[in-house]
């Protein structure tokens, strides 16, 4: 048995995008967009934010993530593990 699907792939070396290319394994990375990440933020107290610099550099890391992931020829599927309650209940 092998693996079809990887989530998140979160520091996948070219390496394991070839590998991924080669056995057909699809990538769902579930990133978050600038949006949702800003919308989430403002809901957050001011003291649990953490700073506007790590944000920034964990957009820029889901971006190069799934540019990379493109140029190994690597099939990206949408999928998601979140749940924000933006005002609705579980």
């Amino acid at each position: 048995a092998g693996v079809l699907v990887i989530e998140h792939g979160r520091g996948a070396a070219p390496s394991t995008l070839a590998r991924m290319k080669r056995a057909g394994a699809v990538l769902v990375p579930t990133e978050w967009s600038r949006t949702l990440l800003d919308m989430d933020m403002a809901r957050t107290p001011a003291e649990r934010r953490p700073p506007q610099a790590r944000l920034d550099a964990i957009l820029a890391q889901s971006r190069a993530r799934i540019t990379d992931a493109r140029r190994a020829g690597v099939e990206i599927a949408f999928g998601s593990d979140l749940y924000v309650a933006f005002g609705v209940p579980r």
